[in-house]
């Protein structure tokens, strides 16, 4: 690419990720090192956009400090996909941002109630413990509203 290019791409890491980038890091989607999302495309066939891995999964509505700078799929590169890009199952991403954002970005590829909540807005109990509260209080209130 050109410089002109080189330079808007280090200028919007720069408004996401500060000066300094502390980090790189690269992502397989695969069931190794990417499981929560591997399943949804494999076996639950989920859409699961780009952009589920550049969202906070402490807050979704915020983005990470982060950005792809390349995707790698059936051996074509494509530089700084699109956030809207639909990820499929082998694909390779190569991130640039803060390790805070590559440690978070790493709870949703992990576990599948941050990828849900990701990914769908859905905030569900982890533990067997607070489903069964759960399943509980919504049976009561099911009850109660007849």
């Amino acid at each position: 690419q050109d410089e002109s290019w080189a330079s808007d791409v280090v200028a919007k890491l720069e408004k996401l990720a500060g000066p300094v980038v502390a980090a790189t890091w690269g992502v397989e989607i695969n069931a190794a090192a990417a499981p929560t999302i591997h399943r949804a495309l494999m076996f639950e066939k989920n859409d699961c956009p780009l952009d589920a891995l550049l969202r906070d999964p402490t807050a979704r509505e915020r983005k990470l400090a982060c950005m792809p700078l390349l995707l790698v799929r059936n051996g074509e590169e494509t530089v700084v996909p699109d956030a809207d890009t639909p990820l499929k199952p082998g694909d390779r991403l190569l991130f640039a941002g803060t390790r805070a954002a590559r440690d978070l970005q790493r709870m949703t590829l992990r576990n599948i109630h941050v990828r849900d909540y990701v990914l769908l807005g859905q905030d569900r109990p982890a533990g067997w413990v607070w489903q069964w509260l759960t399943r509980r209080r919504e049976n009561t209130a099911a009850r109660a509203g007849r």
